[in-house]
C-alpha cells in the first residue's frame, strides 16, 4: 500500500523539474515600442516581440525594464511585475514605477547619483536558463524619458 502511495508522488515531483540545459537560447527583437507616463509617475511601456527558437516550455520568458546607469551599464529595479510571455509573438503592455519615487528598493540619494537623467531605459526579453538565473535574449535601443 505504500509504494502504491508513493509512486504517484515521486512521478508528481520527476514531471514538475524542467531541464533548461535542453532548451536552446532564444533571440528577441522587440519592435514598435512606445511609452507615458502617468501623473503618479508610473511608466506605461507597450511594444511587440517575436522569439526565434521559441520553446514552449511553461514560464520561460519574461520581460523587464532596465535603467541605464552612467557608466554605460544598466540596472534592473523590481518597481513592477515583470511581465511572463507564452507565445512566440505578440504585444505586450507594462506598467512600472519610476525608480524616482519616495518609496523602493534603493535610496533616492543612490540612485541620483548612478541613474542618468533624463532617466534612460530599455526594455528586455529573458529566458529562463536555471531555476533561478534567466539571460536577457533580446533587448530594445535606450529610451529617454522626458
Amino acid at each position: 500500500m505504500k509504494a502504491f502511495l508513493l509512486l504517484p508522488i515521486m512521478l508528481l515531483c520527476g514531471c514538475a523539474a524542467t531541464d533548461y540545459t535542453k532548451i536552446p537560447l532564444g533571440t528577441a527583437n522587440i519592435t514598435k515600442l512606445s511609452q507615458s507616463i502617468s501623473k503618479k509617475q508610473v511608466l506605461s511601456v507597450e511594444f511587440d516581440y517575436k522569439i526565434k527558437n521559441f520553446n514552449d516550455t511553461n514560464n520561460i520568458y519574461q520581460c523587464a525594464i532596465n535603467y541605464i546607469t552612467k557608466g554605460g551599464g544598466s540596472l534592473s529595479i523590481s518597481r513592477g511585475k515583470p511581465c511572463k510571455i507564452k507565445q512566440e509573438a505578440g504585444t505586450v503592455k507594462l506598467n512600472w514605477k519610476l525608480p524616482l519615487t519616495k518609496k523602493g528598493e534603493f535610496t533616492m540619494a543612490y540612485l541620483d547619483k548612478i541613474l542618468n537623467k533624463p532617466l534612460e531605459y530599455r526594455v528586455t526579453v529573458l529566458q529562463q536558463v536555471r531555476k533561478d538565473s534567466s539571460n536577457i535574449i533580446g533587448q530594445s535601443d535606450i529610451v529617454r524619458i522626458n
